[in-house]
């Protein structure tokens, strides 16, 4: 925990094991009476997100009775009002997990954050994380530590004298390039290109660099099936078969095979437990929106509460995963663009790949449309449909990837998966 300077000055940070009383203390006390024009908060531990989506980090007198933790976005928000004005610039880096706690963890409310007078807002607070939601933070398992924090104090060991503090906006990027290093000459450091920034106002951004030949192939290994997948498509999955309106784009993740995944009714049921939580936390339903939930011996089911049932999210007894959401519209339009698609397409995978559960061995993306009928397309073409209206549009599921692959190369999956859906529409409509 800095308000130095420069790393190297002693007198200027403060590091303890981040128990409790001791957290409690420097965080929520000492610290609101002391001044500085840079404040930075290093935290290296356990996390997770709790069923709101919300960061939680783990106290080191946590025991397995009680998980005592730090709400981490709680702490954000304060250092955001002008309670902690007197600390000038302020930087948290974050070296911790964010992946979905399981259901049947039982998080306390965590320490207590005083509210205090926030009014008025605003003061800038800069984030680092490790990893995205729904990754871990990797391990270095020899050299001991969490990769991102050896890459850290790699990269402001390097800094100049002259430059501080470092451009926070490129560390991200610095720091991959390190830990990409690190990688080709310590292959236990493994390959975490996942460095996350938000902003001073909490905007998220990502910096994605193109990782070196030698750590492994360059594009995504799509593999052939010799038997097509069997997908349960959005109309199987919440029985509504009638509907006209609105149309939405359907994505699907279906265990191969050969991998086969059957899981309990308890399984489920802890599942469902939790769908709500994570499609909030990923912007799939706005907070207001009010949600249906089912589950039965087949899949468990949350939809937001419409007529046509959008958007939605389940997950089936057999491992599938399934997320939908209304398609674009332009004007009095509902309109099939392919960049907007892609877009949609790799936010639905990056829910999809969040949520609980196995994420090994290889597994099936399927992307379709439905209700189609009235799905148009931009083109120079003087008519914006085909001389067909087909119900549905779903591209063939055929090939299949590493769950890792889905992880690492989601843009590009996304953008593959939009351009079949595209492709497959212009057949259907008959357009060419």
């Amino acid at each position: 925990m800095l308000t130095a300077p420069r790393l190297s000055d002693p007198d200027g940070f403060t590091n303890l094991l981040a128990s409790t009383s001791e957290a409690d203390s420097l965080l929520h006390d000492a610290m609101f009476t002391r001044e500085g024009s840079l404040f930075w908060l290093h935290w290296a531990g356990h996390g997770h997100l709790d069923e709101h989506g919300q960061r939680r980090l783990f106290l080191t007198n946590a025991t397995a009775t009680n998980l005592r933790n730090l709400n981490l976005d709680r702490l954000a928000a304060l250092y955001r009002t002008q309670l902690a004005h007197k600390l000038g610039r302020k930087v948290f880096t974050i070296d911790a997990c964010q992946t979905y706690a399981d259901p049947r963890m039982r998080l306390p409310d965590g320490i207590p954050v005083p509210v205090g007078n926030t009014s008025p807002p605003g003061a800038p607070l800069e984030m680092l994380f490790a990893s995205p939601r729904g990754r871990r933070a990797v391990h270095l398992t020899k050299l001991g530590g969490g990769v991102f924090t050896a890459a850290l104090l790699g990269v402001l060991a390097d800094e100049p004298d002259d430059r501080w503090p470092p451009d926070f906006t490129t560390l991200p990027q610095r720091i991959e390039e390190y830990i990409l290093r690190l990688a080709l000459n310590n292959p236990d450091a493994g390959r975490p290109i996942d460095v996350r920034y938000e902003d001073a106002q909490g905007r998220s951004a990502v910096t994605e660099i193109e990782p070196p030949t030698v750590l492994e192939p360059a594009e995504p290994d799509w593999q052939p099936l010799m038997v097509r997948a069997a997908v349960t498509w959005r109309d199987e999955l919440d029985r509504n078969v009638t509907r006209r309106d609105p149309p939405a784009l359907e994505v699907h993740l279906v265990p191969t095979a050969d991998e086969p995944v059957r899981l309990s009714l308890l399984e489920l049921e802890r599942s469902a437990a939790t769908l709500v939580g994570h499609a909030r936390a990923a912007g799939l339903f706005p907070p207001d929106m009010p949600v249906l939930q089912s589950i039965d011996d087949v899949r468990c089911l949350v939809t937001g509460d419409t007529d046509g049932q959008v958007p939605g999210l389940a997950i089936t007894r057999g491992g599938q995963r399934s997320a939908w959401r209304k398609l674009g519209r332009r004007s009095d339009l509902w309109v099939l663009d392919r960049s907007e698609v892609a877009a949609q397409t790799c936010d639905l995978l990056r829910l999809l790949t969040a949520l609980p559960g196995r994420r090994s061995g290889r597994v099936v993306p399927a992307i379709g449309l439905e209700p189609a009928q009235l799905v148009a397309v931009l083109s120079d073409d003087p008519s914006p449909f085909g001389p067909r209206f087909p119900a549905h549009v779903r591209v063939p599921a055929d090939d299949s990837l590493t769950w890792q692959w889905l992880v690492d190369a989601t843009d590009g999956i996304g953008a593959e998966l939009a351009a079949r859906l595209v492709r497959r529409h212009a057949q259907e409509a008959g357009r060419r």
